[in-house]
């Protein structure tokens, strides 16, 4: 059973997630763990996951976010 229904997330979402992860390098660590929280949250509530089933790191989430939904979209 899937954890979250990738159908959920738009286009732009994806899209949002993407250029974080490809720009996080270039940030500052503190800009990136707060800007990567925050986008964690807001990806969280659109694919309705309450809870992640384990403690997760909100890079590592945003990483398994983009690779399932590259998946799901083909």
């Amino acid at each position: 059973m899937p954890i979250a229904d990738f159908s959920k997330m738009l286009p732009d979402d994806f899209a949002v997630v993407r250029e974080y992860l490809k720009r996080r390098s270039l940030m500052h660590s503190e800009a990136r763990e707060e800007t990567s929280r925050r986008l964690a949250r807001q990806v969280k509530a659109v694919l309705s996951i309450a809870q992640l089933p384990f403690d997760m790191a909100p890079d590592l989430f945003l990483e398994s976010v983009y690779l399932a939904y590259q998946k799901d979209a083909h």
